[in-house]
């Protein structure tokens, strides 16, 4: 019954639970090695919160670090999130 909240397939089951986890994901799927700073300048979020969302998606899963702090990027773990981003 409605669209503009349709949750059962494409979100709060599969992971993204919201519109900020959406964006710090689109974020990393366009950008995979941006800081949490950069993510902090480019949305308005502070640093802690970027944090905050980043330890939420890896804990689901959804996202991995590869590499070190400094010269690492982050990468996508389960493809279907890529095919459930509208945005």
């Amino acid at each position: 019954k409605g669209d503009a909240n349709s949750k059962g397939e494409n979100g709060i089951e599969n992971g993204i639970e919201n519109e900020d986890e959406r964006k710090i994901f689109s974020i990393l799927v366009e950008t995979p090695d941006i800081t949490a700073k950069k993510m902090s300048e480019h949305t308005g979020f502070s640093v802690r919160k970027i944090n905050r969302i980043m330890k939420g998606l890896k804990e689901k899963g959804i996202i991995v670090r590869v590499g070190s702090d400094r010269k690492g990027y982050w990468e996508i773990q389960d493809k279907a999130y890529l095919n459930s981003k509208e945005h």
